[in-house]
């Protein structure tokens, strides 16, 4: 059957509705109101409604405006990012793409906001309370616990204060005792996909400064973040400076002549 509901409370639903109270109890900390049409197909229990253990069902679903407070699985992100605020998650006109089979509600990628930070979140929790679902977000470098930080520096890479990193989330274990952890391997493929692209901006300016006239040995030292005039600077970056500074004439050169 198809079931349609217009601007309904949250809360209300969740304390309403028998399968909403088990496929998703984070309805439970929700408050405002969402809209939904669904295609419902399963079994009745004694109190007419649908059983969730048989229940097949997809649709979307529509967060007109609402605000998480009190859910464990967002209190153990922001005990594991130690990210500010990131204990208030809001949603405003979020469109769930959801499906319910055997038991389990499985979300395509939709957006929220833990605290400042636009979060996109998918996955699925089941009938038994079991979580899997997956966070991502884009951080400000300065924002940063030493966790993230260390992993920069272990792959030899560094990111400015204000360069936006990105911080992947798998929340696993249960609804009464979920588990969050760094999806790492990922984090860190994009992490330096980021930090390539940014070298690779910073090399695009020293060509065109390079072809403008700037002297080659000024534009290495910007490159580096030191002052080639300086003798430590000069002594600690030497053999890279050198090497730079000979390519960048080469292909001066190269230039010139076509």
């Amino acid at each position: 059957f198809d079931m349609g509901i217009d601007k309904l409370s949250i809360q209300s639903a969740a304390q309403g509705f028998s399968l909403v109270k088990k496929i998703a109890p984070i309805a439970g900390a929700a408050k405002g109101l969402f809209s939904m049409k669904f295609n419902i197909a399963g079994a009745m229990d004694s109190h007419l409604s649908p059983d969730a253990s048989t229940v097949d069902a997809n649709g979307l679903i529509t967060i007109h405006d609402a605000g998480i407070t009190g859910s464990k699985a967002i209190g153990a992100v922001t005990a594991l990012t130690r990210l500010k605020d990131t204990e208030q998650v809001t949603l405003k006109d979020a469109k769930i793409s959801a499906t319910v089979i055997d038991g389990k509600l499985q979300v395509k990628p939709f957006d929220v906001r833990f605290g400042q930070f636009v979060t996109t979140v998918s996955g699925a929790s089941s009938l038994t309370g079991a979580l899997d679902y997956n966070l991502k977000m884009n951080v400000p470098a300065s924002m940063l616990g030493s966790q993230l930080t260390g992993m920069l520096a272990q792959g030899g890479m560094s990111a400015g204060p204000n360069e936006q990193v990105p911080l992947n989330i798998r929340i696993g274990g249960t609804v009464t005792d979920p588990k969050p952890q760094l999806v790492a391997a990922e984090a860190k493929q994009q992490i330096k996909a980021a930090v390539t692209a940014k070298a690779e901006e910073k090399g695009k300016e020293a060509l065109q400064q390079a072809l403008t006239g700037t002297d080659p040995k000024k534009i290495i030292g910007n490159l580096l973040g030191s002052d080639t005039t300086k003798k430590d600077s000069a002594s600690k970056t030497a053999p890279v400076q050198k090497l730079l500074e000979d390519k960048l004439k080469g292909l001066l050169k190269k230039k010139k002549k076509n």
